[in-house]
């Protein structure tokens, strides 16, 4: 079965996802040499600059620094389009995830596509709900990492019978998630 172009796939299946772009699939978007941080942070987003890692080797990539980046949800994210989609930055330009790949390849169908999408956007949603409920409400930051963060206190705080429940419930959909996004959108998609 031959799949849609490229750009017929990206219009029938991001302008209605941004699961790469909301904290779902990555925590952050690190920059490449060619991206303009000062003029990125023109349009919006929150840069945040290298650092000199500790214990690092001269002649590492970027000298030893950690590349500037910027953090998930995106700042120019506007439902599901981006608000700066003509001078995105390179990791962003290059991304295609699996699901679309394996739409673009005609080993999954466009209807196929925007249900499974519509699944897994419904599951992060579930995810950000529970998130919230357990007092994790800033809404910044990856759900895995905000996942991580609300484990940590639970861990460190111990969790009430209604919070314990409810740490069960995001502990599934956390899981179910992570599923979805492993065998969906990370790259190597494997449709079945």
């Amino acid at each position: 079965m031959k799949g849609p172009t490229v750009k017929q796939a990206i219009a029938a299946l991001c302008a209605q996802c941004g699961i790469c772009c909301d904290g779902t699939l990555f925590k952050d978007v690190q920059l490449r040499e060619s991206d303009d941080p000062e003029r990125l942070e023109a349009l919006g987003l929150p840069v945040v600059r290298p650092r000199v890692r500790v214990g690092s080797v001269k002649g590492t990539q970027g000298g030893g620094q950690s590349p500037a980046k910027f953090p998930q949800p995106c700042a120019a994210l506007a439902g599901c389009k981006c608000r700066i989609y003509r001078e995105r930055p390179a990791h962003c330009r290059e991304f295609e995830c699996g699901l679309l790949l394996a739409c673009v390849a005609g080993r999954v169908t466009v209807p196929k596509a925007q249900e499974i999408i519509g699944r897994t956007l419904g599951k992060a949603d579930a995810v950000r709900g529970l998130l919230e409920q357990l007092g994790n409400v800033e809404g910044r930051g990856g759900l895995g990492h905000r996942f991580r963060r609300v484990c940590r206190r639970l861990e460190r705080d111990g969790a009430s019978g209604r919070d314990g429940a409810r740490f069960g419930r995001l502990t599934r959909g956390m899981h179910a998630l992570n599923l979805m996004l492993g065998d969906y959108f990370y790259p190597g998609y494997r449709y079945d």
